[in-house]
């Protein structure tokens, strides 16, 4: 504002002074002429005087030429008759006049010849300062007229003339001044002031403070100029705030939108982005903001590529506004870690306020989900196509809706013959309406059904077929399809059967064996109390059979376990069964004995074994004789349990080879001093069980490649203080029997985990820890929890956990049993199961069940080397490991022969004496550290 006076002060000043100046110039350029213009009025007027004095002089003379004289004066206007007047007159006159003239200057007057009218001249001219003028003077028109000369001092004129306009000039410029400071003074009050006013709040609304205004008073201009820019402010500022309502609002919808938003500029360089494009791209905005963008790199196809390449091009080389259309396309951004993401784009651009283009705004969502389904909807439909299953598509009314090739391969049928029709029809004609209806109304109860079937061909070939149902529903949860998946398993089964021959069936003698032998003496135990007859089994021992076996070898032996094996068949009836436990005992039973003769039948039959068995046997040039011990036990009369009734037998058969005459027994009362020991166990081991008595012993798992140990099975040991050391075999059954295997499992867990910690950080490799669990714990809803509890409790990871379980656990079909075997395996913990082949099942479980590992019986590896069959089990459960990616442990390795027969089968990992006995903690300890050393 001060600036603005000064100007203001500085213009006003120039302008007066310019104007004075200018003016001083102008007058003294027409000085001169002016000066000149009042001479000849000044000798105009003395020439009128003088005129009127000539006439007053003519007056009083008598003379015609006096008359004359005064004519011509009276008649100044007519110069045509101007007289002479004589040079005395003349003279006269020109004395009178120049005494009487009021022009000092005045020279003298002079006659002229008598000139025509219009030729008597008015003469002025310059002699050095001064100027002439002479006038002419005519009194009458018959005598001549005369001039009257005046000199004038033309530069003192001039000198004056130019001292008075100075002077005024001076006083001009003076005045101007004076005005123009009484000017400034009056804008200063009018208006500088109220400008001021208005630049003060000018510089306030630059500083951006728009809420002052200017609000000047007065009616004039200035304030109505003042009032429309206040107008135009606070419309401005209502803009404004529109404005930062509008881009809040749009930072608050960018900043919490799920979809990743960013902005670039020409170049590509990123501006600005979002949270969601943070999280999208693994990037902080810092890293991001002004660097170019990692976003399309990888086109998901041709198209999107062209598409978004022809977008940026067009848009870079198109700066004005001509098309606002975005661009959709799916591409791919990388993120920080270099994780390949699918986006589905949307691109366009950004305008000036000029609406020239800026930039690009890039809305990103990610479509990894959906990619993902796609693959899936993909793969799903290449699955459908090209499975080796037979498929089909039924709906709610179990109407077929879609079938895949190997469906019509199988069945022979085509698609006209299968969609719309009925899912029932193709199964075989064993299965009724009835057993459809069920395993559907199964599916939809539980989602799922599984299971073998029948199923028959449209040639009626009919073929065993498993065959897998489960339901699709619909995102409201409702189900919409049953897909059903069969698979002709008529190659699977004859490899089961044949499996199944080698697992029930003694390999040796081709008899059931001991797991077979369970289910026979089950079924006929059923029998018995359905047709109210008598059962009665016989447990057959050789004599002496282990001293031939060792004075001539496996192969003698192995043959007189198949000729005793064929004798025994021989001896009893059709509709008997007989058995090899193992080894050289056998079992037969009697079925289906009449209640009131089934002790003599069974005394008859036992003579007749005897005596069979008496026979001498010749195997090659060699004659062998052998005997039998035999105890029988009856059913119902001497117990009602398989577990009871094979006691009994076991105990009876103990007493026959302690007699001397008769080589069989019946099982009697008085024996029960057996069972007294068995109470007196069962009380010694419910107080050490109660008091932690028992103790662990831990037997090394060897790795036969790396020769590291990678666990240790915990094995529990019991010392009773009356019957001395009790082994597992018969302490482990009591306490099942009594209850308690529940609360000896749970010392057995607690105690291993605790120890775990000691032996395992003195390993150089991580190793697990194999407990062995029975078929009575996993019945309890408990056994799951207290093994994450107890692992928790003493920081055992599930990795370094195996459960041993007996194949009678999986032929468990207890939910609770079911539930928590994948309970335990999804949590990571190890199943293995123990004493593989040697149990009686169904290898169906394998396929049920998540399994990590089979551990080989060690009766397979001790006869491996001698006993092809027990060799082609082994070759079998590494086939069936092999095949379904289970691990394989081999027990009882007791010498280097052996070793070196499981390597050559590939079987890696195994324990036994060959390596360590089991040991107790410490002694574990000081193993370890010395097999870690070498």
């Amino acid at each position: 504002m001060r600036s603005l006076r000064s100007f203001l002060a500085i213009s006003l000043f120039v302008i007066t002074a310019a104007v004075t100046v200018a003016n001083h110039i102008y007058g003294w350029l027409k000085l001169e002429a002016s000066i000149e213009q009042a001479i000849h009025q000044e000798v105009y007027r003395e020439t009128q005087q003088a005129k009127r004095f000539l006439e007053e002089a003519a007056n009083q003379l008598d003379d015609s030429f006096s008359l004359q004289l005064i004519n011509n004066v009276l008649l100044e206007d007519d110069y045509a008759s101007f007289s002479l007047l004589a040079e005395d007159q003349l003279n006269q006159y020109s004395a009178t006049l120049t005494a009487t003239s009021t022009l000092a200057d005045l020279l003298h007057i002079e006659l002229v010849e008598l000139l025509p009218r219009g030729h008597v001249e008015y003469i002025d001219r310059h002699l050095g300062d001064y100027l002439i003028s002479t006038q002419p003077v005519c009194l009458n028109y018959e005598v001549n007229c005369f001039r009257i000369s005046y000199q004038i001092n033309l530069n003192e004129r001039l000198d004056s003339a130019y001292a008075q306009l100075t002077q005024q000039s001076l006083f001009n410029l003076l005045f101007g001044l004076l005005g123009a400071s009484i000017l400034l003074i009056a804008i200063h009050a009018r208006f500088t002031r109220r400008l001021a006013r208005a630049l003060s709040v000018l510089t306030r609304w630059k500083m951006g403070d728009l809420e002052l205004r200017i609000g000047l008073d007065g009616h004039d201009e200035l304030t109505t100029i003042s009032d429309a820019v206040d107008e135009i402010v606070n419309q401005l500022s209502d803009e404004r705030v529109a404005l930062v309502e509008s881009q809040q609002l749009n930072q608050a919808i960018i900043a919490s939108a799920e979809y990743a938003i960013i902005t670039l500029d020409l170049d590509g360089i990123i501006r600005t982005m979002n949270s969601a494009a943070e999280e999208l791209l693994e990037y902080r905005r810092e890293e991001l903001v002004g660097s170019h963008s990692p976003l399309v790199f990888e086109p998901l196809n041709q198209e999107n590529h062209q598409t978004i390449t022809e977008f940026l091009l067009r848009r870079r080389h198109s700066p004005s506004q001509t098309n606002t259309q975005a661009v959709f396309a799916q591409s791919t951004f990388i993120s920080k870690s270099g994780r390949t993401i699918p986006v589905r784009l949307a691109l366009s651009s950004l305008f000036d306020q000029d609406r020239h283009h800026s930039g690009f705004v890039c809305i990103a969502y990610n479509i990894s989900e959906q990619v993902e389904q796609e693959l899936q909807l993909r793969l799903s439909s290449s699955v459908f196509s090209h499975s080796s299953q037979a498929i089909l598509i039924v709906n709610r009314q179990q109407l077929v809706e879609d079938c895949n090739a190997r469906f019509l391969e199988i069945f022979q049928v085509n698609r006209t013959e299968t969609v719309g029709h009925s899912a029932r029809n193709w199964l075989s004609s064993e299965h009724s309406s009835a057993f459809f209806n069920y395993i559907w109304r199964q599916t939809i109860k539980s989602g799922e059904w599984s299971g073998e079937v029948t199923q028959e061909t449209a040639n009626g070939d009919i073929f065993p077929s498993e065959l897998i149902m489960y339901c699709v529903n619909s995102p409201s949860g409702d189900i919409e399809h049953v897909i059903m998946l069969s698979q002709d398993i008529t190659q699977k089964k004859n490899a089961e059967e044949r499996l199944e021959q080698m697992a029930y069936l003694d390999s040796l003698t081709s008899l059931p064996n001991r797991f077979l032998f369970k289910d026979r003496l089950e079924r006929a135990m059923t029998e018995a109390i359905r047709e109210n007859t008598v059962v009665a089994l016989m447990f057959i021992d050789l004599d002496r059979f282990k001293m031939i076996n060792d004075n001539y070898g496996h192969e003698v032996g192995d043959e007189l376990l198949q000729l005793v094996a064929a004798r025994l068949k021989q001896t009893l009836r059709p509709h008997d069964a007989i058995c090899r436990l193992g080894g050289d005992e056998f079992t037969v039973i009697l079925k289906q004995l009449p209640v009131n003769s089934a002790r003599d039948l069974a005394a008859k039959t036992a003579d007749r074994l005897v005596n069979a068995l008496e026979v001498v046997f010749e195997i090659g040039a060699r004659k062998i004789y052998v005997s039998a011990s035999i105890g029988i036990t009856l059913f119902p009369e001497n117990g009602t349990e398989f577990s009871e009734l094979t006691r009994n037998a076991d105990t009876a058969m103990y007493i026959a080879k302690e007699m001397d005459q008769c080589r069989y027994a019946f099982f009697e009362d008085q024996m029960l001093d057996i069972n007294r020991r068995r109470l007196k166990l069962e009380t010694a081991l419910r107080r050490d069980i109660s008091n932690n008595a028992l103790r662990i012993a831990y037997q090394p798992l060897i790795d036969f490649t790396s020769s590291s140990i990678i666990g240790v099975e915990a094995l529990c040991r019991w010392e009773c203080s009356e019957f001395g050391i009790i082994s597992p075999e018969e302490f482990i059954p009591i306490a099942e029997d009594m209850g308690m295997i529940d609360e000896l499992g749970s010392w057995v867990m607690n105690q291993a985990m605790k120890d775990f910690a000691d032996w395992s950080a003195l390993l150089k490799s991580p190793a697990y820890l194999s407990i062995n669990a029975s078929p009575q714990q996993f019945r309890a809803d408990s056994f799951s929890d207290y093994l994450n509890h107890a692992r928790l409790q003493f920081n055992v990871s599930p990795e370094h956990i195996q459960i041993e379980i007996t194949e009678s656990v999986l032929l468990d079909h207890a939910p609770a049993t079911t539930r928590q075997i994948r309970e335990l395996r999804q949590a990571g913990i190890r199943i293995a199961i123990d004493d593989f082949g040697t149990g009686y099942s169904s290898l169906s479980y394998l396929k049920r069940f998540p399994i990590s590992a089979l551990k080989i019986d060690k009766s397979f590896v001790q006869h491996a080397a001698n006993d092809p069959t027990d060799l082609a089990i082994i070759r079998a459960i590494m086939a069936i490991a092999i095949q379904m990616d289970v691990s394989v442990i081999a027990e009882g390795v007791e010498t280097q022969a052996e070793l070196d027969l499981l390597i050559r089968e590939a079987v890696h990992c195994g324990q036994g004496f060959f390596y360590s006995e089991p040991l107790y903690k410490e002694e574990l300890v000081e193993f370890i550290r010395g097999f870690e050393q070498h």
